[in-house]
């Protein structure tokens, strides 16, 4: 970078890409004045703010193109990603942490590769003794000390006339048996990702997500990804769980997804070993429902283990569950809140009304007045399971608790004022 001045960087790039002058001049100042700011002192560095690059254009104009050659000039890793691979929802979509994992790995690769091409000779003269070593394997009485003077020079002799038709490449069919270490299936996956995106930083056309993203590594296999119900860790694949398919060729069988369902119950590794946020356990079930009906073609829904099947409403669901606490013993309200998480069951049940507000809002196809009677219609459902709790569970068994039914009795009436109830 010394002897890279904006005048320097702008040739660099006229190499590559046609026009865009100003574009070159802003990103070549915007580069020599970083380099600048990492020559001052800690002091006066911490005065001088490190800005940012944002190129707007139309597609085919150049601002790749002029990113990837500024990496390549300053030595740096270099990263495209495209946004609705971050918009998109659900098991498909990638979170934003995803881009400093691959530029990190990409600079692994990078410093690994430099450091490669520095022993690159001596490696080359190590592995050209390895091969004459067993081409031309040493006798035991040389390895114990007791051959002859005359016999070691004969053998370094045949040794150099082997070693110089090794180069010449006059014993390139000749085959040896060389012992590889294996490598975990882990590693490989690892080194498979970072291949590809140190291929793609190069600019070859190389899509990661799809080469790479499909495929779990678990004890030295591969999987797909759609055999996993739900991945917490992908960088840990020992805390990969609820695999579904037995095999890579994915064929599910009806054991497989009978463990799956046990391992979803109360009693299987969801309380124990991995948190599954709750917006993923709705698609975990559906999922395992589907996959159920598959595996077992003759059986009724009435036969469904409990701990997929569909209930009739999420309300009706809440309710059912108080109604096994109180029955369970309950006396206090405060005992209610422990047993069935009622706090996590307020929150959950607002934002699916907060959900459902927002999708009747932005749905272009219905007039004000649709909309204001739909709106209307979920807020009452959302009091009448307010209502419903109090009445029927709360309220029952609890009355000397005034302070918890209180407050479940205001959000009650406040919900009721809303919707003029």
């Amino acid at each position: 970078m010394d002897n890279l001045t904006p005048r320097k960087i702008v040739e660099e790039l006229d190499r590559y890409i046609i026009g865009q002058h100003k574009a070159k001049k802003a990103v070549a100042i915007a580069m020599r004045n970083r380099w600048r700011r990492q020559r001052l002192s800690p002091e006066l560095r911490d005065e001088v703010l490190p800005k940012n690059i944002i190129m707007i254009g139309p597609t085919g104009v150049g601002k790749t193109e002029i990113a990837r050659r500024l990496s390549k000039l300053a030595n740096a890793p270099f990263i495209k990603v495209e946004a609705s691979k971050f918009t998109e929802v659900g098991y498909v979509g990638r979170d934003v942490e995803s881009m400093i994992r691959d530029l990190t790995e990409i600079a692994i690769g990078m410093v690994k590769a430099e450091h490669a091409e520095k022993v690159q000779e001596k490696a080359k003269a190590l592995a050209e003794d390895r091969m004459l070593d067993l081409l031309l394997p040493f006798p035991k009485t040389a390895r114990s000390g007791g051959m002859e003077e005359e016999e070691r020079e004969k053998q370094r002799e045949t040794r150099e006339r082997l070693k110089a038709q090794l180069k010449e490449g006059k014993l390139d069919n000749r085959y040896v048996d060389i012992e590889v270490k294996e490598i975990s299936g882990v590693d490989k996956a690892a080194n498979r990702r970072r291949f590809l995106l140190m291929k793609r930083e190069g600019g070859e056309q190389t899509d990661v997500d799809k080469a790479e993203k499909p495929m779990k590594t678990e004890d030295g296999v591969e999987f797909p990804a759609e055999a996993y119900l739900y991945v917490p860790d992908p960088e840990k694949p020992s805390t990969w769980k609820l695999r579904i398919w037995e095999d890579p060729e994915k064929k599910v069988t009806a054991r497989q997804v009978g463990m799956a369902i046990a391992a979803l119950s109360p009693g299987g590794f969801r309380g124990n070993q991995v948190d599954i946020p709750e917006d993923e356990i709705q698609k975990i079930k559906e999922k395992l429902r589907r996959l159920w009906r598959e595996v077992n073609p003759d059986k009724d829904e009435s036969e469904m283990p409990e701990t997929i099947r569909k209930q009739q409403s999420f309300f009706a669901r809440m309710l059912e569950g108080l109604r096994n606490v109180f029955k369970g013993g309950a006396t206090t309200f405060a005992a209610a809140v422990r047993e069935s998480e009622i706090e996590q069951h307020y929150w959950r049940a607002f934002d699916a009304l907060r959900i459902a507000v927002n999708s009747i809002l932005s749905d272009n196809a219905l007039t004000p007045a649709q909309k204001v009677e739909q709106v209307a219609v979920s807020l009452g459902q959302f009091q009448e399971y307010l209502l419903g709790l109090v009445a029927e569970t709360v309220g029952a068994k609890v009355e000397k608790d005034a302070a918890g039914l209180g407050n479940v009795q205001k959000i009650g009436a406040k919900i009721a004022r809303l919707i003029g109830a």
